[in-house]
């Protein structure tokens, strides 16, 4: 589907501009993966939602184990645990219908590949302790990043043929906790992420098909240790988000064209404390979080921003301390996440504009 027609959906949707009648109200749709636990810290947490209207993610029980879930369109949600693992989580999903993520099985960590039809492949980076999975676009390409035994992380693509091809942007770090860490994959196989170089700065990364690297800074971001630029989704038009934060420990989002061209992102709102881009559509609507503080308090919200530049602030009723969390928006303006309620338990929503 080309921009335009998302475009129009989106208007007749009323994400994207005002139609001459009031669109009905958004449609909120809560759930929760059977098996999930009550308790604080473990619940329903969402990933990902593709063009049909699938959902992936994970889910804690209430022995506070791992597993990845998958809902359907329809409401039915499927648990999936990788065979002989001690723990499963979901990543991503294409538009296909084939999942990836990360498992643990003894003492290491491995990525595996779900098809449609059930069938599950393991997968690892060579000597690595562990693997972890990013995204996977409709061609099965897999991106993601590993840990080596020092704890430096480095980045990686798997092709469907399952050859894992490894590689570090210029500049990372080689120390713990430094080096290349993958955060998406779209579906021209551009991957997207950010690398720590040798002070703690970060930076993002563009690796084309042909394995070059672009590096890129948002305006204004920090040089010092923990600050920096931190890409986290890539469209299929190759338009970036993420956040920053600047010299004095503020948070910004931030939109990067594939001209190169980077605008920072603030929710215009009183008391604002920061700002966070968490993923974009192939229409260029974004989705986030934002932080305001109010008589010492932190309270998170939720934020939709579509492709004109308009802010529609939005909460899930319910949710706790930490706010309502939008983590997956796909082509249609269908957006997923999570919220803890007030005892700490996180539940899935699905909002339908």
């Amino acid at each position: 589907m080309s921009r335009s027609a998302l475009a129009v959906s989106l208007v007749l949707c009323g994400w994207a501009a005002q139609a001459q009648t009031p669109p009905p109200p958004p449609k909120l749709v809560l759930f929760d993966a059977p098996g999930a636990g009550t308790a604080s810290f473990q619940g329903t947490y969402p990933q990902r939602i593709n063009l049909a209207g699938f959902i992936t993610g994970s889910y804690v029980d209430s022995n506070s184990v791992y597993h990845g879930f998958l809902r359907t369109p329809g409401g039915d949600i499927i648990s999936v645990d990788v065979p002989g693992a001690s723990t499963t989580r979901l990543a991503n999903l294409n538009d296909l219908g084939v999942l990836a993520g990360e498992y643990v099985a003894g003492k290491f960590q491995a990525g595996f590949v779900r098809t449609a039809n059930g069938a599950f492949t393991s997968f690892h980076v060579p000597d690595a302790p562990a693997t972890y999975v990013s995204g996977i676009n409709d061609q099965g390409e897999i991106a993601g990043s590993y840990s080596d035994l020092r704890g430096v992380y480095h980045g990686y693509v798997r092709a469907p043929d399952g050859t894992i091809t490894i590689f570090d942007a210029p500049g990372a770090g080689d120390y713990p906790r430094q080096g290349t860490s993958t955060s998406a994959i779209n579906t021209a196989g551009t991957v997207v992420g950010f690398y720590i170089d040798a002070t703690g700065v970060s930076h993002g990364f563009i690796r084309g098909t042909d394995g070059t690297f672009t590096t890129f800074e948002a305006p204004n971001a920090g040089t010092s240790r923990d600050e920096g630029t931190s890409p986290t989704s890539i469209n299929p038009e190759g338009e970036i988000v993420g956040f920053y934060t600047d010299d004095e420990e503020g948070t910004h989002g931030f939109l990067r064209t594939p001209d190169g061209t980077i605008t920072s992102i603030d929710f215009p709102a009183p008391d604002l404390t920061g700002t966070f881009a968490n993923a974009i559509n192939a229409a260029g609507v974004i989705i986030g979080t934002y932080l305001v503080t109010i008589n010492a308090n932190l309270y998170t919200y939720a934020f939709v921003r579509s492709n004109s530049g308009v802010f529609k602030p939005f909460s899930v009723p319910g949710s706790g301390f930490y706010g309502t969390d939008p983590v997956g928006i796909n082509a249609f303006g269908l957006i997923t996440g999570s919220f803890p309620d007030a005892a700490g338990n996180n539940h899935g929503f699905l909002i339908i504009p």
